[in-house]
């Protein structure tokens, strides 16, 4: 990581996303008094503090260079938790919406989806993305016998059998691709946006997809 030069670096980042002082603070774990100072004076924090707000940006597509700051080409970014999954998948609608295109999930299993983010809130997100009509092609791939298909209004599931199926996602929309660990008690997700690499996994996809997979009793008439 390229480190600050000077506090007017820490304003040039938040305008590039939108952020607030506050905004940042939060992200940061630090006060809004500390960002302001930092704006105003950067030798008045100390580094540790300053490696922390260096981070925050970098995980979300900005990097610092010994003159201002830029988007980075690619960027990474975690989410966490329940809300960070609504944060997750608010951003596979909004970025669909504005692309449109191809979604490929991997190893799905659809009863994580309603653990975390509530059946309710799910539901509603479903009918947003079903709202997108033609505009999206939805293909998802689960584990043998699973017949929870709950993005079936706007998409289509296969399955892989269990001797295949591991308990990691991949979800690739846009030019992302998220990387899903759920765990008992956690959920992690790193996202990255970059074009190559989530075309790659979609050959891949493809492949398991095409070649690998069945279709589901349920899920036969629209293939036909």
């Amino acid at each position: 990581l390229i480190m600050l030069t000077n506090g007017k670096q820490i304003a040039a980042a938040r305008q590039l996303i939108g952020w607030s002082q506050a905004d940042l603070a939060d992200r940061a774990g630090i006060s809004k008094p500390t960002i302001i100072r930092m704006e105003k004076d950067l030798h008045s924090v100390k580094y540790d503090v300053q490696l922390s707000v260096v981070g925050i940006f970098d995980r979300h597509g900005v990097e610092f260079t010994h003159r201002g700051v830029q988007e980075k080409s690619y960027s990474i970014r975690h989410y966490n938790g329940g809300e960070g999954f609504r944060d997750f998948m608010w951003d596979v609608y909004n970025t669909c919406s504005e692309t449109g295109g191809r979604i490929c999930l991997y190893n799905a299993r659809p009863s994580n989806w309603y653990k975390w983010l509530g059946q309710e809130w799910y539901e509603e997100h479903a009918k947003r993305m079903a709202s997108l009509g033609d505009k999206i092609e939805f293909h998802a791939i689960s584990q043998e016998d699973d017949d929870l298909f709950i993005a079936g209004s706007f998409g289509e599931y296969r399955w892989l059998s269990k001797d295949l199926f591991l308990d990691k996602a991949f979800y690739a929309y846009g030019d992302k691709l998220g990387f899903l660990n759920f765990e008992k008690e956690s959920l992690n997700i790193f996202v990255v946006e970059h074009k190559d690499f989530t075309r790659a996994f979609c050959v891949l996809f493809d492949i398991a997809w095409d070649y690998k997979t069945i279709i589901p009793p349920q899920q036969q008439r629209r293939v036909r």
